[in-house]
């Protein structure tokens, strides 16, 4: 039970260093980045608004206001953390794309502002809907890049993990002697008892040797 700790702890280690190094956040609110948008396109009405025109950093502003809005406080700077932390490429790609599809969603008058899958407010284990994870990669609003690169490189991320952990299981298992001897000796009857199952040494043997065993 403590090796599988110690695996944890090293596996985790750097995740727990970047949210603890986070600082509190702070950010626009998505009312006022929202006014900022209409105003940047001279429209009165967010209907109005193309949002393959608004620019990559109200866009970032808007997602990051989202989040906020949908998980405040320590929510926010672990969520943030764990997509690369505070001036990464990797969250404010995340950001950009969680604002364009927000924003795209007021403007086409949609009533689940949250979109398909989005966490709501205070859950942190619901999941991730498909769109959350577009525009990770980064690139231009209204590319396929910008939609669908987040999926590639999320499909991407999950084969690493999943050699990771076949790697790790095949290294238990080659392992398995030496992490029974970190535990100790086994015990001599044990010993004795696998070498009777084996077929190594007859019931006789197995008598006469367990019997020298308990009298020493």
């Amino acid at each position: 039970m403590k090796r599988w700790l110690l695996v944890g702890v090293v596996l985790f280690s750097p995740l727990l260093g970047m949210a603890a190094d986070e600082e509190g956040h702070e950010g626009l609110s998505v009312e006022v980045v929202l006014q900022e948008i209409m105003a940047s396109q001279g429209v009165e009405r967010i209907q109005d608004v193309d949002p393959d025109r608004v620019a990559s950093e109200l866009l970032e502003e808007l997602g990051d206001a989202v989040m906020e809005e949908a998980h405040p406080g320590e929510a926010h700077e672990i969520m943030d953390a764990m997509m690369g932390g505070e001036g990464s490429e990797s969250l404010a790609a995340m950001h950009r794309a969680m604002g364009y599809r927000y924003l795209v969603a007021l403007v086409n008058g949609r009533e689940d502002l949250w979109g398909w899958g989005m966490m709501g407010p205070g859950t942190m284990g619901a999941g991730m809907g498909p769109w959350m994870m577009y525009g990770w990669a980064g690139g231009e609003p209204g590319t396929f890049w910008y939609r669908y690169g987040g999926i590639i490189m999320m499909i991407f991320g999950f084969l690493i993990l999943a050699g990771i952990i076949a790697a790790l299981i095949v290294l238990l298992q080659q392992n398995r002697g030496i992490f029974r001897s970190l535990g100790g000796q086994e015990d001599p009857l044990s010993v004795l008892k696998a070498r009777l199952a084996r077929g190594e040494i007859t019931e006789e043997e197995y008598e006469r040797l367990k019997s020298r065993i308990l009298s020493s």
